[in-house]
């Protein structure tokens, strides 16, 4: 039962934070390596999901016997309950000690396998380059260096993992020769302790131990669940991009061309792309940017389309700021063509349209005619519902011109 209600609650959270990351401005994926981003939805929500599926219903049995052997031991003997209390500062000193040097080292784990996606990503995207090179040894090497990252955080956690267990139980072992002691002097001050009564209360104590023993050996587990719960919630925190709301009572009305003033941006702090720039395009007038390599060029188109908040400097598109006006309506006033190709593991139709039920089938035939690709799709086995593969599942496998064909 704890276990399909961890799942269920799992489902969810994926979910959420999928949903999350779909609303977070552009700028965190500038920032963000993707391997690390698909990290946090994979192996950090798998960490919580191992505690959730194997570790709770155990954590929770050993607290109960925790609670229940120390009411035990408080009515069996109270005057050895305090001696042995005596042992609950160092264990608790011991205890916090191990759990924070375990969660840094379990933090340093949950990156260095963000990183270790991050470096799978790369290679893999571009192992036609790779192979075309012969570079492959040399990425085997760049992959070990990677990996002995991941290994060395993951050994550092284990250590102290390992070196708990051991010593609790020379912590209990110096208890229980406390108690031993404790009861042989107690008819030294007229305290009657029984024989039985000391050989009950070291075993119940050797049995408090044994929580604690366990709670130990599912520390590392426990940890790694807290570092990837900390990754993935520190991802929702993060704001959203903010969404300007329609109001149907006021109508857009797109008057005039494009004109940037002042215009300063960057992508990073202090790093600035734009300086300053200012640009008039007049209705019906056809203008292209030209410049070097990184002057700035698409991050001029990406402002324009709304996908960045400038710096400083305004932005008018037809009469209109980008960023004032609501997503679904920008989407009507701006069409912006990027340089990446991207298709999506579904139809044609959809990855056209982009599963918008909005769009009617005269516009998407209309469009695919301006690009040049009916021809393409008609030779396609299904036509607009062919399925387009991405190298998993079923689907036609698309060369690089007809891809970017459709991307267009």
């Amino acid at each position: 039962l704890t276990a399909l209600t961890a799942q269920s609650a799992l489902n969810d959270l994926r979910v959420r934070l999928y949903r999350h990351l779909q609303v977070l401005p552009i700028r965190y994926y500038d920032q963000t390596p993707l391997g690390d981003i698909i990290s946090r939805c994979t192996a950090d929500v798998d960490t919580v999901d191992t505690l959730f599926s194997s570790g709770v219903a155990g954590l929770v049995t050993d607290l109960i016997r925790l609670v229940t052997v120390s009411i035990a031991m408080i009515a069996l003997s109270p005057i050895l309950a305090m001696v042995s209390a005596l042992v609950v500062p160092p264990l608790l000193w011991i205890t916090n000690s191990f759990r924070l040097r375990i969660r840094d080292a379990e933090r340093q784990n949950r990156l260095a396998v963000g990183l270790l996606n991050t470096h799978l990503q790369e290679t893999f995207g571009g192992v036609e380059v790779i192979r075309a090179f012969g570079r492959e040894l040399v990425i085997v090497v760049r992959f070990r260096r990677v990996l002995e990252k991941t290994l060395k955080a993951y050994n550092l956690s284990a250590k102290y993992s390992a070196l708990y267990t051991p010593i609790m139980q020379i912590l209990m072992a110096i208890a229980i020769t406390l108690l031993l002691w404790g009861g042989a002097q107690a008819s030294q001050y007229a305290i009657q302790i029984s024989l039985g009564t000391l050989t009950a209360f070291v075993l119940l104590f050797k049995r408090f131990f044994d929580p604690i023993t366990s709670v130990g050996e599912e520390w590392q587990t426990v940890q790694s669940a807290l570092s990837g719960a900390e990754r993935i919630f520190q991802v929702l925190d993060l704001p959203a991009e903010i969404e300007t709301s329609s109001n149907p009572q006021k109508k857009l009305i797109p008057a005039g061309g494009i004109d940037v003033r002042n215009l300063s941006f960057g992508y990073f702090e202090d790093q600035p792309v734009l300086n300053h720039v200012n640009l008039i395009v007049a209705p019906g007038e056809h203008v292209a940017l030209v410049g070097r390599t990184g002057a700035g060029k698409s991050s001029i188109l990406n402002l324009l389309g709304g996908l960045y908040s400038p710096w400083q400097g305004q932005i008018k598109v037809a009469g209109l700021d980008p960023l004032q006006i609501p997503e679904m309506e920008r989407r009507r006033f701006i069409g912006v063509v990027p340089q990446a190709v991207q298709l999506f593991s579904s139809s044609v139709l959809e990855n056209l349209t982009l599963g918008d039920p909005d769009v009617r089938m005269e516009a998407v035939e209309r469009a695919v005619r301006i690009a040049g690709a009916e021809s393409l799709i008609q030779s396609l086995p299904k036509g607009y519902d062919t399925p387009i593969s991405n190298g998993a599942g079923e689907g036609v496998q698309l060369s690089s011109g007809q891809r970017q064909m459709l991307s267009l």
